[in-house]
């Protein structure tokens, strides 16, 4: 009899506070869905690697987003009736034009863009910003993204990174390169306005 019980309050003493644990326990919360979470919410993007020159240094990174946001606004067929585009930098501000073709009536077409945010704006008497604003899709997004990348980190870098990717959030283009299968480290990002096109910030992770 004496054994018996001995038994009985061993088991007691080991399964009790198991039982207990069990029911105290808080219920497992499911893994949030990757595309619910805000895109590299933990990063302050804000002015991050720009340098003295500003995001737009040079003439060729301007005709580049010149070209991306002209296409996204007229199409490639009229666009490509004014190449090449010229740039010419004035008072910080990036004058960007299409060469009209023989016996055009119309005038070049022109964008400002901020050689220092990349913000992009018409001149006067033109046409104003589109409904859909400057950077309407991801094709757009991603070739300002390169153009500002690759004063940065060089041109071999960013193309080694490529495919690149695109996602909207809260109004801003958040765009990423990719690595290799295999290969550790990070990638460059930017963060642009759908609306303005300014250049928010740009990093590369480690």
């Amino acid at each position: 009899m004496k054994k018996a019980l001995l038994v009985f309050f061993f088991l007691l003493f080991v399964f009790l506070p198991i039982g207990c644990r069990k029911a105290t326990s808080p219920p497992t919360r499911a893994s949030p869905d990757v595309e619910t979470i805000k895109p590299w919410n933990w990063i302050n993007f804000d002015g991050r690697a720009k340098g003295p020159e500003g995001y737009v240094p040079d003439e060729e990174a301007a005709i580049t987003i010149a070209f991306a946001v002209l296409t996204s606004i007229q199409g490639k067929p009229p666009l490509d009736a004014q190449k090449p585009l010229t740039a010419k930098l004035q008072n910080g501000v990036w004058l960007v034009g299409g060469t009209p073709s023989p016996g055009a009536a119309d005038a070049p077409t022109v964008l400002l863009i901020s050689k220092d945010s990349g913000c992009i704006s018409v001149p006067p008497k033109k046409t104003g910003k589109p409904a859909e604003g400057y950077v309407p899709d991801e094709e757009t997004a991603i070739a300002i993204a390169v153009a500002a990348w690759n004063p940065i980190y060089g041109k071999k870098h960013i193309e080694g990174e490529k495919p690149f990717r695109a996602r909207l959030h809260d109004g801003h283009w958040y765009v990423e390169g990719s690595l290799p299968p295999g290969n550790a480290g990070g990638t460059a990002l930017a963060k642009i306005s759908k609306d303005s096109g300014c250049i928010v910030g740009i990093i590369h992770g480690k």
